[in-house]
C-alpha cells in the first residue's frame, strides 16, 4: 500500500494552508531541494519540518493533489488497479463508486500506519541531517579500513626493501667471492668462465626483478578510488608473478632434508629442556617462542637468533610443562597448552622485547595436549585427555563451540586440518582417526591406524598432495592418500624410523621429503620418491631431539633438546 502511495506522492509537494498562487510558487521553490521527494514524503506523512519541533503533529500541514494542484487530498483509494490512488474532492467524482468502499482517510492512515512510529519520534529517522549523520559513519569507517590497507601495503613494501636488501648483499658478496677467486688461481679453467656467466645472469636477473617491484612504488598519499581491489592486485602481483619469475631466475629449490648440517648450536641457560611441539618461529623479528620446563614448570621465552640470546621471558605461566606453543602472526600473539589443563594467550609487543598474558582459557578437565590456529577462520582448536574437542575465537578471547566426541578421551600428539573443507582431525589412543566439521561439529570421517593403547604423534595434512600422516607407534610413521570427494582414506606408505619417538614431523615446501625428531640424537629425512631415509647427526650438540621447526623464510631448521636448553639450528 505505502509503494503505491509513495509512487502517487512524488510528484506532488507538501504546503500549509495557502493559496493555489502561493501554493505553486512554493512548489518552484522546493524543486531545487536536494532530496525533494524525501522531504514531501516527511512533511506530508509525518507532519515534520527539518527545523521544527515534531513533538505533535501539525494539524494544519496538508497534501496538494497532484491531480488537482487548487485541490488537497483527504483520502487515499485502496482499490487494487485504481490509477489515482490520492482523492481529493475533485478527484472524487470521477472514481468509480465501486472504489468508494476502499477510501481511507489521510487521517486514518496516519493513526493506523504512523502514530506508533511518531510516538518513537521515529520521524527524525526520516530527516536529511540523520541521512547525513550515516553517511559520515560509513566515511569513518571507511577512512578506518583505508589506515589499515595503507599500513598493510607499507609493511608490504617494506619486506620487498628488506628482501632485496638482503639479496643485494648476496650478490655482491657472490661477486666479491668470485673476484677473489679468480685472482688467486687464475682464469684458466673453463668452470670459471661458467661461474661468471652465473653471476653475471643472477645479477641481470635481480635487475630485471628491481624493475617488476616497482608496482611497491604506491604513493600513499593518493588513495586509489578502488583501494582494496588495487591492493589485492599488488599482492597477487607479487606473490604469483614477481615471486615466481624470482624463484626461477635464483632457481630456488625446495630445501633437501637429506643436505643439512648443523650450523650453530646455543643454549638457553634456564631451561631444562623442551617437550613435544613447545617452540614456534616468529619470522617478522627472526624470534623463536620457547616453552620450556624450569624447575618441573613451564616457563616462556623469547630467543632472539641474531642476538642469540633470550630476550624477555615469563617464568613459571603454567604449573605443569607446556606441550605446544604456536605464534598467531595477524594478531601478534603466542598461544601455549599445558598438562595443568590451561591455555594461555600471550601479546607480543616492542618487537619480542615483551610478553604480556593475556587471558587464560579454561573448560578441559584434563591435560591439554595439542593446539592448532586456523588462521582463515581466525579460530584456535584444542584437544587432550578428556573427550571434548574445543574451539576459541582469538578475536573475542572466548570459546566459540564445543566437539563432543562421544566420550572418547586421550587425544595427543597435534591436530590436522583440511582447510578447503573445515574439518579438524585428531588421533585417539584406542587407534583411531576422526575428522570432524569445526562448524557443525558432526564427525566427517574415520580410519584405524592398526594400533591400539598408542598414541598419534605429529598428526597433519598435507594439502599439496593430499596425504595424512602420523606417528602411529614407536617408530612407525603411517601415510594416508585422502580421497576430498568420497571422504575416505587409503593406506599409500609405512615408514619405519630407527628413532623411537619420531613425535615432530615437518615437509619442505613441495612436500617432496620429511624431517622427523627421535628423541635420540639425530634427526631424520625422508623421501617420497626414493623411500629412502637417512640420518642427521646432532651430537655433541643435541641429546633427545624435539621441538622441531622449519624457518622456511630462513631455509632452516631448530631443533631443541628434551633434556637441556639446548638449540640447534641447520641449513
Amino acid at each position: 500500500m505505502l509503494k503505491t502511495i509513495c509512487s502517487s506522492l512524488s510528484i506532488g509537494q507538501s504546503s500549509s494552508t495557502n493559496s493555489p498562487a502561493k501554493a505553486t510558487k512554493t512548489k518552484k521553490e522546493t524543486t531545487k531541494v536536494q532530496y525533494p521527494m524525501l522531504k514531501s514524503l516527511c512533511s506530508s506523512l509525518f507532519f515534520c519540518q527539518p527545523n521544527a519541533s515534531s513533538t505533535h503533529p501539525d494539524s494544519q500541514h496538508k497534501l496538494q493533489c497532484p491531480y488537482h494542484p487548487d485541490q488537497y487530498v483527504t483520502n487515499f483509494c485502496l482499490k487494487e488497479g485504481c490509477n489515482m490512488p490520492s482523492v481529493c474532492p475533485a478527484c472524487k467524482t470521477k472514481h468509480p463508486k465501486d472504489h468508494v468502499s476502499s477510501f481511507l482517510s489521510i487521517q486514518s492512515l496516519f493513526n493506523d500506519q504512523f502514530s506508533n512510529l511518531y510516538a518513537k519520534n521515529l520521524s527524525n529517522k526520516f530527516s536529511i541531517e540523520h541521512i547525513e549523520s550515516i553517511h559520515s559513519q560509513i566515511i569513518s569507517i571507511l577512512n578506518r579500513m583505508e589506515d589499515n590497507i595503507l599500513k598493510s601495503v607499507r609493511e608490504l613494501k617494506k619486506n620487498a626493501d628488506d628482501f632485496f636488501a638482503d639479496l643485494t648483499q648476496n650478490v655482491e658478496r657472490l661477486r666479491k667471492t668470485y673476484s677473489q677467486y679468480t685472482r688467486q688461481t687464475g682464469p684458466a679453467f673453463d668452470r670459471f668462465d661458467m661461474e661468471s656467466n652465473e653471476i653475471k645472469n643472477l645479477v641481470d636477473n635481480y635487475k630485471s626483478l628491481k624493475q617488476d617491484i616497482k608496482v611497491f612504488d604506491l604513493n600513499l598519499d593518493v588513495i586509489p578510488q578502488n583501494l582494496t581491489k588495487e591492493a589485492e592486485n599488488a599482492t597477487n602481483k607479487f606473490k604469483f608473478e614477481i615471486m615466481s619469475k624470482l624463484n626461477a631466475s635464483l632457481d630456488l629449490k625446495p630445501i633437501d632434508f637429506f643436505k643439512l648440517k648443523v650450523r650453530s648450536s646455543h643454549s638457553i641457560a634456564a631451561s631444562e629442556g623442551v617437550l613435544y611441539e613447545a617452540c614456534a618461529f616468529i619470522p617478522k623479528w627472526k624470534l623463536l617462542a620457547v616453552g620450556f620446563r624450569k624447575n618441573q614448570q613451564g616457563s616462556l621465552g623469547l630467543f632472539d637468533m641474531e642476538s642469540q640470546d633470550l630476550i624477555s621471558s615469563s617464568d613459571n605461566v603454567h604449573k605443569r610443562w607446556i606441550n605446544h606453543v604456536i605464534w598467531v602472526e595477524s594478531r601478534n600473539m603466542i598461544v601455549t597448552c599445558s598438562n595443568d589443563t590451561k591455555i594461555k594467550v600471550f601479546a607480543v609487543q616492542k618487537e619480542g622485547k615483551e610478553i604480556k598474558a593475556l587471558t587464560t582459557f579454561r573448560g578441559h578437565t584434563n591435560l591439554v595436549r595439542c593446539i592448532k590456529y586456523l588462521d582463515q577462520e581466525d579460530l584456535l582448536v584444542s584437544a587432550g585427555d578428556d573427550p571434548d574437542i574445543k574451539i576459541w575465537d582469538l578475536k573475542s578471547l572466548r570459546r566459540y563451540a564445543t566437539i563432543s566426541t562421544g566420550g572418547n578421551t586421550n587425544m595427543d600428539g597435534s591436530i590436522a586440518y583440511i582447510p578447503q573443507e573445515k574439518l579438524v582431525g585428531v588421533g585417539f589412543k584406542s587407534g583411531h582417526i576422526r575428522f570432524y566439521h569445526i562448524y557443525n561439529r558432526t564427525m566427517s570421517f574415520e580410519f584405524k591406524t592398526g594400533y591400539e593403547n598408542f598414541y598419534t604423534y605429529a598428526l597433519q595434512y598435507l594439502p599439496k598432495r593430499k596425504l595424512i600422516l602420523g606417528r602411529v607407534k614407536e617408530h612407525v610413521i603411517k601415510v594416508w592418500k585422502y580421497d576430498d570427494e568420497k571422504k575416505k582414506v587409503e593406506q599409500y606408505k609405512t615408514i619405519n624410523a630407527k628413532g623411537s619417538y619420531p613425535d615432530c614431523i615437518v615437509p619442505n615446501e613441495d612436500e617432496s621429503q620429511l624431517l622427523f625428531t627421535s628423541r635420540d640424537s639425530f634427526l631424520e629425512a625422508y623421501d617420497f620418491a626414493s623411500d629412502k631415509t637417512s640420518q642427521i647427526n646432532l651430537n655433541p650438540h643435541i641429546k633427545k631431539t624435539n621441538a622441531l621447526v622449519f624457518l622456511e623464510n630462513l631455509g632452516k631448521i631448530s631443533v631443541s633438546d628434551y633434556t637441556s636448553g639446548k638449540i640447534c639450528f641447520l641449513n
